[in-house]
This record gives C-alpha cells, sequence and structure tokens, in this order.
C-alpha cells in the first residue's frame, strides 16, 4: 500500500533532484550578496553604480529580510552578465515549481483541518 503512494507521488517528486542545484548556489550568492551590501550599489561593468535600495517597507525587520532580494535579483534586472541572468531566471523557475508541489501536496485529504490545507 505505502509502495503504491510512493510510486504515484513519484512523478511529483522527482523534479525535485533537479531542484537542488540552487542548493550548491548559495556560497557564491553569500559573497555577492555581502560585497554589494557593504558598499550599498551595484556596480555594472561599464562602471555606472546602481545604488541599491534597501528600506521598501519601513518597517526594519522586512527592510532586512528583503533587500537581499533586490540584490540577489539585480542581474536580472540589468542584463548585465548573461549567465547571472539565466542563473536567476532558473531559480525563479525552480521556485514555482517548489510552489507547486507544496500547492498539491496541500490539496491531499490528509492535510483537512491543518494549517497546510489550500
Amino acid at each position: 500500500m505505502a509502495l503504491n503512494r510512493w510510486l504515484y507521488a513519484l512523478p511529483l517528486v522527482l523534479p525535485t533532484a533537479l531542484m537542488l542545484r540552487a542548493w550548491a548556489l548559495q556560497a557564491p550568492v553569500g559573497a555577492f550578496i555581502e560585497e554589494i551590501a557593504s558598499q550599498g550599489r551595484y556596480v555594472l561593468k561599464n562602471g555606472t553604480s546602481v545604488p541599491i535600495q534597501t528600506s521598501v517597507f519601513g518597517i526594519p525587520i522586512l527592510d532586512k529580510a528583503f533587500s537581499p532580494l533586490a540584490i540577489i535579483f539585480s542581474p536580472l534586472a540589468f542584463y548585465e552578465d548573461p549567465r547571472a541572468w539565466w542563473q536567476c531566471v532558473v531559480f525563479l523557475t525552480d521556485g514555482a515549481s517548489i510552489g507547486t508541489l507544496l500547492m498539491f501536496e496541500s490539496l491531499r485529504n490528509a492535510n483537512q483541518g491543518t494549517l497546510f490545507q489550500a
């Protein structure tokens, strides 16, 4: 019985193996975020300096939590480095895939009456 459920879930869980490559990018991105955050600006290859807005909500806890996102996705906005642009796009698609899997899981009958129910 449990094996049958596992086999039915395999097509939904198998894509997560492809998403694990995003975890390997944590170390290089961490240094990138710290460098740009300390400077307070993103410098393009042509020398143009773009300030990074660190206060969006006006609530310090939220600003501190979400300001790294502005730094992470700056290559996507400026299209300066094609490899970084594709990395950001892949990250967004991986995030959408994970969100879809969580949505499918929340629709199961086992989650009725819990916080995980959609």
